[in-house]
């Protein structure tokens, strides 16, 4: 049987990391969707707002162009998202551009020169920053609807990682329109180095493995979803009907993040592919 999992979004993915002996401690696993007044991001320029959201709830959102018709570059700040263990970090969040609209903005922007939208990582919440993701016109998906972008960064160990979002307009002051941004999520590997990954109630072995992995738990595993290093879900080949005994020899060598659901819980492990 042929099996690609793709019924679980990668940015939604917060669930518990598998402790195992000589696992790092320090680790990055964060998701905001904006929906309560905690999530602590610098909101002079956005705001989070509940107007043509990406999905039911709040967003963040700012328009780069001021009320003079000026071009004026925004952005927003996060609170800290955790201490970097060394690994590399796979950060997920939807955006869009919709033209200004003082009631409720529909239309999606499609100008060559709107601007471009940067995503910044440092390690104080004065940076200093380094690039992760820049959206500019060429590579805009023209939608009212949100795009999922994706993007992999690794900071160095032990430090703590900020994000900063700015959005500027180009060279065309009359392109009015708003940046939305929502559902932000970055997930960190945690590098296990037992030959059995797993809890006291679930457990993958061999790791690293070859040909087959093992899954071994007392209740039912509902599904499976592989994603190599840059976030993509990956396709593994041969899965039994039991979801017990996983064909990895078709997959490169490297490092796979399992998450895999089992009676409504899920579990976040990673196996070394040899």
């Amino acid at each position: 049987m042929k099996a690609l999992v793709q019924k679980i979004s990668f940015g939604f993915l917060t669930g518990i990391l598998l402790a195992a002996p000589g696992v790092l401690n320090a680790q990055v696993d964060y998701y905001e969707d904006f929906s309560n007044d905690t999530q602590h991001w610098s909101d002079l320029d956005f705001r989070a707002t509940d107007v043509a959201v990406c999905d039911d709830g709040f967003a963040l959102r700012a328009n780069p162009v001021n009320q003079y018709g000026e071009i004026t570059p925004v952005e927003t700040v996060s609170q800290s998202l955790g201490v970097s263990n060394g690994e590399q970090i796979m950060l997920s969040y939807n955006y869009k551009l919709l033209y200004y609209d003082n009631v409720l903005p529909h239309v999606p922007v499609d100008d060559a020169d709107w601007g471009v939208i940067l995503v910044e990582s440092g390690p104080t919440q004065n940076g200093p920053w380094t690039t992760i993701d820049a959206i500019l016109p060429e590579d805009h998906y023209i939608t009212s609807e949100c795009t999922t972008r994706k993007a992999a960064f690794t900071p160095p160990a032990d430090e703590e990682v900020y994000l900063r979002i700015t959005a500027g307009g180009g060279n065309t002051p009359d392109i009015n329109y708003f940046v939305y941004i929502d559902n932000i999520s970055l997930l960190q590997d945690v590098m296990t180095v037992s030959t059995v990954a797993g809890d006291t109630d679930f457990k993958a072995w061999p790791n690293p493995v070859t040909d087959y992995l093992n899954l071994d738990y007392s209740g039912a595993i509902n599904e499976v979803v592989i994603y190599n290093m840059q976030g993509q879900e990956v396709i593994v080949e041969n899965i039994d009907r039991n979801l017990s005994r996983l064909d990895m020899s078709g997959l490169s060598e490297g490092n796979y993040v399992f998450k895999v659901i089992t009676d409504n819980n899920l579990r976040t492990f990673t196996i070394v592919k040899d």
